[in-house]
């Protein structure tokens, strides 16, 4: 088992906590007996016994409850079930698919999503054997079309990759990968490593009525759960007349709808095949502003 968050490991620590508090009221009071309620003396006995059976329990629930709540929060995966061959078979093949969208350039406190995407897929390739192959593919642009490559080569692949301003193309590149996967068998598992947004899981979907996904599929998120809501309200030509080689300023509004600050997104503006301009988004919940960008018609 594997960790995307292994740093918040440390939060097992506080399973020490009740143990501690438990530990500190067991101090034992001072018994003074009394001749008219000697009777008694079997029932407290008894009593006494349940209580601290309930006090074990409930001790024990509130350790296991801060243990799985640290585990949580390390978001575990476990990247060994790689559908291989077992020892003495023959070498396994799996597929990487790894979301190079715009979209993966945004930041959470574990840095940004695609150095997660990497390093989770280093980590599936550090559990493979030496004579299993690996497909890698990415999701956004041009596809690699790259052979099956051994862990060395696959890994050094992972660590170029980076995120393209291109189209989707997830079902036409994942059904190369699987093609290059299938040149002698059926290919094992291949993982789909994503940040989760629902355009990704509509080109998804398309993939498996198009070619039929037949492989053990297994989709890996990273980044964390919310997802931004920002969104261009408005645009519009700010320049009154137009000619050739004159510059034309075009103006966008910017509204953050989401509940949290943006901070890591980009707003371009693309004429033909290039960018024309780009602005970086600093916006507070709610929050609206206007970029200005200067073309050359």
């Amino acid at each position: 088992m594997s960790f995307l968050n292994p740093f918040l490991l440390l939060g097992i620590m506080a399973v020490a906590v009740p143990l501690l508090i438990h530990l500190i009221n067991l101090r034992r009071p001072t018994k003074i007996r009394f001749s008219t309620l000697s009777f008694f003396d079997s029932l407290q006995e008894s009593a006494m016994r349940r209580i601290q059976i309930k006090r074990w329990l409930l001790l024990a629930l509130r350790m296991a409850a801060i243990l799985m709540l640290a585990m949580a929060l390390a978001r575990p995966f476990i990247p060994s079930g790689l559908g291989l061959a077992g020892a003495g078979e023959q070498p396994g093949r799996i597929g990487i698919l790894i979301d190079n969208s715009p979209g993966m350039d945004q930041v959470d406190r574990d840095g940004p999503f695609i150095d997660q995407a990497k390093q989770v897929a280093l980590d599936i390739i550090s559990r493979t054997r030496s004579d299993d192959r690996i497909g890698v593919e990415v999701t956004n642009g041009d596809p690699l079309n790259l052979p099956v490559l051994n862990a060395v080569s696959a890994a050094s692949r992972v660590e170029e990759l980076e995120t393209v301003n291109k189209g989707n193309f997830l079902a036409a590149n994942m059904e190369s990968l699987v093609n290059r996967l299938e040149t002698d068998r059926p290919a094992g598992r291949i993982y789909f490593i994503t940040d989760g947004q629902a355009t990704q899981f509509d080109d998804l979907r398309e993939a498996e009525t198009v070619f039929g996904l037949e492989q053990d599929l297994q989709v890996i998120l990273v980044g964390e759960d919310t997802q931004s809501n920002t969104a261009v309200t408005e645009v519009r030509l700010e320049s009154e007349l137009i000619s050739r080689d004159q510059p034309a300023v075009v103006s966008a509004s910017v509204r953050n709808f989401g509940r949290s600050p943006v901070r890591n997104h980009f707003l371009s503006l693309d004429v033909g095949d290039e960018i024309a301009g780009q602005h970086q988004l600093s916006l507070e919940a709610g929050e609206s502003a206007w970029y200005d960008f200067e073309v050359l018609p």
